[in-house]
């Protein structure tokens, strides 16, 4: 590898000119050509910290902390996950882009570092990746569907992982919808033998939420990636289990991008490359860096995450199990079919569980801002 560039998304630009395939895509050319297409937000290390305590200080009472009861069968527990659920559905239905793609590029480690030691863990940051990029783009057809592709870097060549890469791809992606609709992306997960079809853990890896289930969300396979099932099963599985959580990061900075109070920074590239006989500059981008110092910087994630959550968006019309006759998983019409022999009053003929109509109604004060396909609505009271 030459000198290293100014940034990850530089890195990958120069690699993406070179004749054999990168990090797993099926084209460098494609892949190119959606990098530059995307709107490039680089986040400082201060701001990528606080992306670390954004996305975590809402579960801190609830999440994984060793002081914590974890009695999957309490009460308490089962109280805490449905908490811990709900902000993270308001997290995602708040997440919607800004443009129709961007490059959002972070420090890692900072993130990292941040949320374990406000969930008491333990964390080397010399055993994490350094620095992280998500190309995050919209569905060409539904405009509130979204697909997040992962790319990570070791600036040191010393840190490169055991096969020689300083860059990789993630090779599966990350899918969710910002409403209710279930995601255009069909879940890769139903590779692993055994799973039922309705319990499908797509969301809680991406909230790295146990419990947390909806058709909203999928992890998916990528027409820019080469099929995930090249790499071995348990090597995918790890990399799931170490990256659970980084779609409720995703979903955080995006549900409060426009209340953040932010200083953006244009950054023009002066230096360059050579590839294929010509000379190529890097890439300009945009800096991001939170506005507000460390002691007050809790405070706000406080505000912000319950500004979300309180935030109103449109629920639309929807079939809800009854929980108290609730439709069973292993119905033989469901293993048969795929679907219940649902009759005219919402009963399964065969199992006999029972489904209601849910009418299309809002949900959340309208007074802090609305959701609508056009993004969020600005507030403009943070204090």
């Amino acid at each position: 590898m030459k000198k290293n560039a100014p940034t990850l998304r530089d890195m990958i630009y120069r690699l993406s000119f070179k004749n054999e395939p990168m990090l797993g895509v099926v084209s460098n050319a494609a892949l190119r050509e959606r990098l530059l297409a995307a709107r490039p937000f680089v986040l400082d290390e201060k701001m990528s910290g606080f992306l670390g305590e954004l996305a975590t200080r809402a579960f801190v009472p609830h999440l994984g902390r060793p002081d914590v009861p974890q009695d999957v069968e309490s009460d308490i527990y089962k109280f805490r996950v449905a908490r811990m659920i709900q902000q993270a559905e308001a997290m995602r239905v708040s997440a919607r882009l800004p443009h129709k793609s961007i490059w959002v590029e972070y420090h890692l480690r900072e993130a990292n570092t941040r949320s374990h030691g406000l969930l008491q863990q333990p964390f080397n940051p010399a055993e994490a990746r350094e620095r992280e990029g998500w190309l995050i783009e919209q569905h060409h057809e539904l405009s509130t569907a979204y697909r997040m592709h992962l790319f990570t870097w070791n600036t040191d060549p010393a840190e490169a992982d055991s096969k020689g890469f300083q860059i990789w791809a993630f090779p599966v992606t990350f899918t969710w919808t910002a409403d209710d609709t279930p995601s255009p992306w069909r879940s890769v997960m139903a590779w692993r033998e055994g799973m039922e079809r309705d319990s499908s853990p797509d969301a809680s890896i991406a909230s790295a939420i146990i419990g947390h289930v909806t058709p909203s969300v999928t992890i998916a396979q990528s027409d820019m990636l080469e099929d995930f099932r090249r790499y071995k099963p348990e090597g995918v599985v790890n990399l799931l289990r170490e990256w659970a959580g980084v779609g409720r990061r995703a979903w955080a900075l995006l549900a409060t991008l426009n209340d953040l109070p932010l200083v953006y920074g244009e950054v023009r590239a002066s230096k360059g490359f050579v590839a294929r006989g010509r000379y190529r500059r890097f890439l300009d981008h945009r800096t991001i860096t939170i506005n507000v110092p460390q002691k007050d910087q809790t405070k706000l994630a406080k505000e912000l995450i319950a500004l979300v959550r309180r935030r109103a968006h449109q629920v639309r019309g929807h079939w809800r199990d009854d929980w108290r006759q609730k439709p069973s998983k292993r119905c033989p019409q469901l293993v048969e079919t795929g679907l219940h022999a649902w009759n005219a009053e919402g009963f399964c003929e065969r199992c006999h569980g029972h489904r209601v109509w849910v009418h299309e109604h809002q949900r959340g004060d309208a007074s802090l801002g609305f959701v609508t396909h056009d993004f969020v609505v600005k507030h403009e009271d943070v204090s």
